[in-house]
């Protein structure tokens, strides 16, 4: 690296710090250049500073109208290309920064739409447990966001994404890779027959015994590895319980107390999602009486 290469690499990562700053990113958003500094950097793609280039780009893309700018000037097909062609920390950082850029939008479909090759793109990360553990929590956590939209969720499954997050959870070892997929399952299980391949792949009991012993780990509220796994397996069970065969498993996990308190979380969706496992036993439950007693 020289010297020139240096001082871009100190600048890019005091931005990413200052930028944090509410008031020095509105000053970054007003300036004329905007966007295009990292625009040109990413085009120039010099190795060394493609890691910092995206890193200082994922706070910046949390202000609007610097995001739009970047989509504007095509910000992710450059990203998809890096993904396709960089390996190690390069291929990372851009699948980091394809996810915060989807992830502050709430255009996902039309961001997706003009990137035909993107699903396959992303997909192929988990399709193989020879990808490195960063760059598989990296494109687990892109899936998530992409499977907002249901057109790409669509093809992602026809490209076996389900298929892929059941052989990872089967194997996850680290907590960050278990909430990464855990995650990507809630993302795409109410989609299809993604449900019923889940039940089929035995992740029901998986998931029940992350729910288990995450929630029992963050009862004291300080472990913020374990709320947040917890919270994802929550979710991810009330995708999966829209099948009946799935909820006789859930019921047969007995974790209807954890999920009662869950409904009282602070948190809308996750309290939204421990309601409706819930509401699906007792339906189940009901059903089977109106069965046991005709």
């Amino acid at each position: 690296m020289d010297r020139a290469e240096r001082i871009v690499l100190h600048c890019l990562y005091a931005i990413a710090v200052a930028a944090q700053t509410p008031k020095i990113l509105k000053s970054i958003a007003k300036i004329a250049q905007g966007i295009k500094p990292w625009i040109v950097l990413l085009r120039l793609a010099i190795n060394n500073l493609i890691p910092a280039t995206c890193i200082s780009l994922r706070v910046l893309l949390q202000h609007p109208q610097l995001r739009q700018q970047f989509i504007g000037f095509g910000g992710l097909r450059i990203l998809f290309a890096f993904v396709v062609a960089e390996t190690g920390g390069s291929r990372c950082e851009a699948l980091r920064t394809i996810e915060a850029c989807l992830a502050n939008s709430d255009a996902v479909e039309s961001l997706l739409k003009p990137l035909i090759n993107a699903p396959a793109i992303v997909v192929s990360f988990i399709a193989s447990m020879s990808t490195e553990e960063e760059t598989q929590i990296a494109a687990l956590d892109t899936i998530a966001q992409m499977a907002r939209d249901e057109n790409t969720l669509a093809i992602m499954s026809d490209l076996d994404v389900i298929e892929g997050l059941a052989r990872i959870l089967s194997v996850a070892y680290s907590e960050a890779l278990k909430i990464s997929v855990v995650r990507a399952i809630a993302a795409c299980s109410y989609f299809g027959e993604n449900a019923e391949y889940l039940g089929r792949a035995n992740c029901v009991p998986m998931l029940t015994a992350i729910f288990r012993t995450s929630t029992s780990r963050a009862r004291g509220e300080s472990d913020i590895g374990a709320i947040q796994l917890r919270n994802a397996a929550v979710r991810a069970l009330y995708g999966i319980s829209r099948l009946p065969a799935n909820v006789t498993r859930i019921w047969e996990a007995d974790i209807c107390d954890e999920l009662t308190a869950m409904a009282e979380s602070t948190d809308e969706q996750v309290q939204e999602a421990a309601a409706g496992v819930i509401t699906n036993i007792r339906l189940l439950e009901r059903q089977a009486a109106c069965v046991k007693y005709t």
